[in-house]
């Protein structure tokens, strides 16, 4: 009988599906842990490492790691941790300095203007740091719940009344004159405020490029600085789709990336173009807690994490690792996090349905494979003869040292899984399966030949 092959390099190239609805056979993965996917196939993950000092790590995990906590700061001159009731200062050993007590569940924002800063959580309190040292809580700024420096002008959202500001809300939005952080109006119109014109409150302000993007349940907007006829911002709304909540986006100057509150992933470049990525099916999977956002400026990795389970988005695609992630910082070459593991780190791939471009039953002959790694690598089919049926998976098989596992199975769809005991070193960019055409009674012409998937060995 003649056989058949089907190459799944592209698979691994892409990782795990945007969409549940894909058509079956479209390249990607619906299940991919603890790898990185690139454009040379999947990648091992690379762990993060603690930004504080190792003999503190007992200390931290007592009473510093309580979701979605701590989050760690590199700021210009000084770097901080962050946790659910204060803050610290990591020193030049990484030893860690208490500077003042905030309780409260909301994670933190801070505005980091050289030596002077402010830094606020839940709208009910704003801490600022003098340029001579030393922070206190302010008692002559407006209340917020986020804040972000805009070059050297400080702007600030979901607001409370403030002085006479009687009639702010959530849903307003504050930024300060140019050069300092007085919010007060006056004739020189520098500073000012203004309601965003979504419902519901805002969520969190964040720099992009020379914008300040604002964050709502149920909305986005933009405050583009102006200098006629006097400076000040222009007001854009950007979406109707809005955060699922604070702490769920991340990036840079460049482009942010969020879960929407529709449970797909966004992306949001500094032309203010928003672009629907997908990956629904995943990230309502991150319902056990507050989902918080990171990026990995080295890479341009972003992680998305509910304190039970995380992932990964590279430009390639999504895989879930084993690092629950709260903070993530790349300086000096180290990629800087905080996490609770997993107790599973090892490598899992599963391919999404294959049923070789014709729907009778088919006979998988093997799996071959020439990745890489220092564990045990072995494969394993997942199959079923009727689309309303759960897959059934085979034993796995180890692969050989030519890297072939003899994996027989007849069925009418199929899934392909390879699984490694070890992520740190499994690098898989191509597999084929082999296969061979059982039942043709369907077939009146050729045996369905490319582009629809499949090659005669």
């Amino acid at each position: 009988m003649r056989e058949f092959y089907l190459e799944l390099d592209e698979y691994f190239r892409n990782g795990l599906r945007p969409d549940a609805s894909n058509p079956v056979g479209s390249p990607y993965l619906v299940e991919l842990r603890n790898a990185r996917p690139s454009a040379l196939g999947l990648r091992p993950y690379v762990a993060t490492s603690l930004p504080y000092n190792a003999s503190q790590a007992h200390f931290i995990d007592d009473h510093v790691v309580q979701w979605p906590f701590p989050q760690v700061f590199f700021a210009k001159n000084y770097r901080f941790v962050g946790t659910k009731e204060r803050m610290y200062l990591a020193n030049d050993l990484g030893v860690l300095v208490s500077l003042f007590g905030y309780d409260s569940a909301e994670r933190w924002d801070l505005a980091d203007m050289g030596e002077y800063m402010l830094a606020a959580k839940d709208g009910t309190g704003v801490w600022e740091r003098s340029i001579i040292g030393g922070w206190g809580a302010s008692t002559d700024l407006p209340l917020c719940k986020s804040l972000v420096n805009l070059n050297g002008q400080v702007f600030m959202g979901g607001l409370s009344p403030w002085g006479t500001w009687t009639d702010l809300s959530e849903r307003h939005v504050a930024w300060s004159d140019i050069g300092s952080s007085v919010f007060s109006l006056d004739r020189k119109n520098e500073a000012g405020y203004r309601e965003y014109d979504f419902s519901g409150s805002v969520v969190e302000v964040k720099k992009l490029g020379q914008t300040v993007i604002v964050y709502g349940y149920n909305g986005i907007a933009a405050f583009l600085p102006v200098a006629e006829p006097v400076p000040t911002f222009a007001y854009k709304n950007v979406a109707r789709i809005g955060l699922i909540n604070k702490g769920a986006v991340a990036g840079d100057d460049e482009e942010h990336c969020f879960v929407g509150s529709d449970g797909y992933v966004y992306k949001l470049d500094n032309q203010l173009k928003l672009t629907k990525v997908g990956y629904q099916e995943y990230m309502t999977q991150l319902s056990g807690g507050t989902v918080v956002a990171n990026y990995d400026s080295s890479e341009g990795d972003y992680y998305f994490s509910d304190g039970v389970r995380s992932f990964l988005l590279t430009d390639k695609g999504l895989a879930e690792i084993f690092q629950r992630i709260s903070t993530l910082e790349y300086y000096n070459g180290v990629k800087y996090g905080v996490s609770s593991d997993d107790t599973d780190s090892s490598f899992l791939a599963v391919t999404d349905r294959v049923d070789f471009g014709l729907r009778g039953r088919k006979t998988i002959e093997c799996i071959e494979s020439a990745a890489q790694s220092g564990g045990s690598l072995s494969a394993a089919v997942d199959w079923r003869n009727d689309a309303s049926e759960a897959f059934r998976r085979t034993e796995f098989m180890p692969f050989n040292k030519q890297g072939v596992a003899g994996i027989k199975v007849s069925a009418t769809e199929f899934r392909f899984v390879l699984k490694c005991s070890s992520y740190a070193d499994a690098f898989v960019s191509s597999a084929t399966v082999r296969y061979k055409m059982e039942d043709m009674r369907s077939i009146r012409g050729v045996y369905a030949p490319p582009p629809r998937g499949q090659y005669a060995g």
